[in-house]
């Protein structure tokens, strides 16, 4: 097929908006914005006699301008016109990405260069004779992951997970860090980093991750959907779902442990957190509150959600004095690296086995990588964690169980945690400290849930408006 790049720019500014994953489908004049950096052939991967590749798009907002990741394959309708194809639902995009990764290859872009990197040796190599299918996993709007299943007889399969990732960012990506990072320290509680795909602009001075490639989990689902469907089927879920809360905090006090090093020239070491440390963190979390008022203002919603929505912003500079006074204050826990992005989406649990384990160590999708890489306290995982009971509590409500309050839950997690991580560096000593610098970063999120069901799902606002509401009522996200 012969398209001229007029046919593909149209077809592909056609077609975006249509895409999950594409966060700017709103905006006006899509078509203006969009520009092709490079186009990728991938070579001796053809579906259905047509070639497929990958388009690194940039999209130019007001304030900057975002490079986007996009397999896809053209092809026409009947009246010729050029039609775009997301291909990362083919095998044949998989079968050319694993063998990327395993083999260690490089290819040369007519813009760049596209470089496989492996880490685990004990991984299969040789991709070319073997069979495989491919399975969708969730819906997450940032990235595309598809379970890979190799088979290589009759009787051996191998298992991986690929994860795409939409927005490209030149830099060292934290999912790949922190997975070679754990892959070194021998960490057994996440699945293997297997290795990632690298794309290297030409004129950039350094490349950054496009996918990764892990092990995969058979029969592991997430925990989530694992405690949403205990609570709604099982007349003792929130029972056994107590005892999963310890679970977790147990795992997550391991995971602190695992993500600090006392190597003072890693880049894991623990870092005491100075005025200006403090400060740098208070200031991100006003500046990110206060985008959230301006997005609730202009919001529109029913009047009985407007309302609720006006008191809470009447009160938005006490909010934002709250949270400044909170994180400036001093303090003797250390700043680690963390998760990040915690919630109970994040834990995959083997129903048979009883086994957890943590995924996804990218941090935040829509923030930048420097931010997501940047030492902070434990209490956003811990914070981030609280506020997915309190998600979980509402949503098995909603679809017919009994109501409960997330409070045992979000008490016995912390508790467990306490457990293993007292005495820790990362683990402020006093209490009173602790509750109030753990209240902050549990406030801070409410914040951010806030500015994402207005965005995203508007018929989740009543979650993260009811905590805003308490805290305002209580001065306090620590007792529901």
């Amino acid at each position: 097929m012969h398209e001229t790049t007029r046919e593909k720019h149209d077809a592909l500014a056609t077609w975006l908006p249509q895409c999950r994953w594409f966060s700017h489908k709103m905006t006006p004049d899509i078509a203006t914005r969009l520009r092709c950096i490079d186009s990728i052939v991938l070579p001796r991967h053809e579906l259905h006699n047509e070639p497929v590749q990958i388009e690194m798009l940039g999209f130019r907002t007001d304030t900057s301008e975002i490079m986007f990741v996009v397999p896809v394959q053209y092809t026409r309708d009947q009246s010729g016109t050029l039609l775009c194809h997301d291909v990362t639902h083919d095998e044949c995009f998989h079968a050319w990405l694993l063998e990327q990764v395993l083999q260690r290859k490089i290819l040369q872009t007519s813009c760049g260069t596209l470089k496989g990197h492996l880490i685990h040796n004990r991984f299969l190599h040789n991709c070319g004779t073997q069979r495989l299918t491919i399975s969708p996993l969730g819906g997450n709007a940032s990235n595309t992951s598809t379970h890979i299943r190799v088979f290589e007889s009759d009787t051996v399969t191998t298992n991986y997970v690929d994860k795409l990732f939409r927005t490209f960012s030149t830099g060292t990506h934290p999912e790949t860090e922190i997975g070679t990072y754990l892959s070194q320290r021998k960490w057994a509680d996440t699945p293997a980093l297997v290795g990632w795909l690298e794309y290297a602009p030409q004129r950039e001075g350094q490349g950054g991750a496009v996918a990764t490639l892990h092990e995969f989990l058979p029969g592991s689902t997430s925990l989530w959907d694992y405690s949403l469907e205990k609570l709604t089927k099982d007349r003792k879920g929130f029972k056994n779902l107590c005892t999963t809360a310890a679970e977790v905090g147990k795992l997550t006090g391991k995971m602190h442990n695992a993500l600090t090093d006392s190597d003072s020239s890693s880049a894991f070491a623990p870092l005491v957190p100075l005025l200006s440390d403090r400060e740098t963190t208070a200031n991100a979390m006003v500046d990110h509150a206060q985008n959230v008022w301006n997005t609730a203002r202009a919001a529109e919603l029913s009047p009985s959600v407007q309302y609720r929505i006006d008191q809470v912003l009447s009160h938005h500079v006490s909010i934002n004095d709250a949270l400044r006074t909170a994180v400036t204050s001093p303090q003797t826990a250390a700043y680690t690296r963390v998760h990040g992005d915690y919630h109970l989406g994040q834990i995959l649990i083997t129903p048979e086995s009883r086994r957890i384990e943590v995924i996804d160590f990218e941090g935040e999708p829509q923030k930048k990588l420097m931010e997501r890489r940047r030492k902070t306290s434990v209490c956003k995982d811990l914070a981030g964690m609280s506020r997915s009971f309190d998600y979980l509590c509402f949503q098995a409500h909603r679809t017919g169980a009994a109501q409960h309050s997330a409070t045992e839950l979000v008490r016995i997690f912390l508790e467990a945690y306490e457990t293993e991580s007292g005495g820790a560096c990362f683990y402020p000593e006093n209490e009173k400290d602790r509750k109030a610098l753990l209240n902050a970063y549990m406030l801070d999120k409410a914040i951010y849930e806030l500015g994402y069901e207005i965005h995203y799902r508007p018929d989740w606002i009543d979650v993260p408006l009811r905590a805003l509401e308490r805290y305002l009522n209580t001065g306090s996200l620590l007792n529901t």
